[in-house]
């Protein structure tokens, strides 16, 4: 839904499809030509809002359905024993999530969440935790990333 989001263009009919029993998924590639965005959430708000999904169907659709489009399915997008333990967790006891506890898939789907995750787990290692990337030092990748930036651009020039 990003990419129709990004490009002005009609949403796919995932009601239809989902009648019809195809598996919707959802994801963001980052094409900076079509979907200028890695954020997930934001594509999960789409799919709630444009493509009518639940929020359920929405969870689904960015987990499993999206391992199965990429034919990980057996090892990718759900916790189960012998996947790989991808999660992440929010902190929802926040003044702007009041309620979240009440229905999470809903807040997910719905609502949305600004802040970064508390923890991320990869492959059932942690790389996040308190919202920080751990073994990277953030301020020396900004300033790198930020040469690189400057380099390309004085190249267009």
């Amino acid at each position: 839904p990003a990419t129709s989001f990004y490009l002005g263009k009609p949403y796919a009919r995932a009601r239809d499809m989902i009648a019809a029993g195809v598996p919707v998924a959802v994801a963001s590639d980052f094409n900076p030509g079509s979907c200028p965005s890695l954020n997930l959430q934001l594509v999960m708000n789409l799919a709630c809002w444009n493509y009518r999904l639940t929020p359920e169907e929405v969870l689904t659709a960015a987990t499993l359905n999206a391992a199965a489009a990429i034919c990980r399915a057996d090892r990718l997008g759900s916790l189960e024993v012998g996947k790989a333990a991808d999660l992440f967790l929010l902190n929802v006891d926040l003044l702007e999530l009041a309620g979240a506890k009440l229905d999470p898939a809903c807040m997910l789907g719905t609502v949305g969440y600004a802040r970064p995750a508390e923890l991320v787990m990869v492959n059932g290692r942690v790389v996040v935790e308190h919202g920080r990337v751990l073994g990277m030092d953030e301020e020396q990748t900004r300033v790198r990333a930020q040469q690189l930036v400057d380099g390309m651009l004085q190249k267009a020039e």
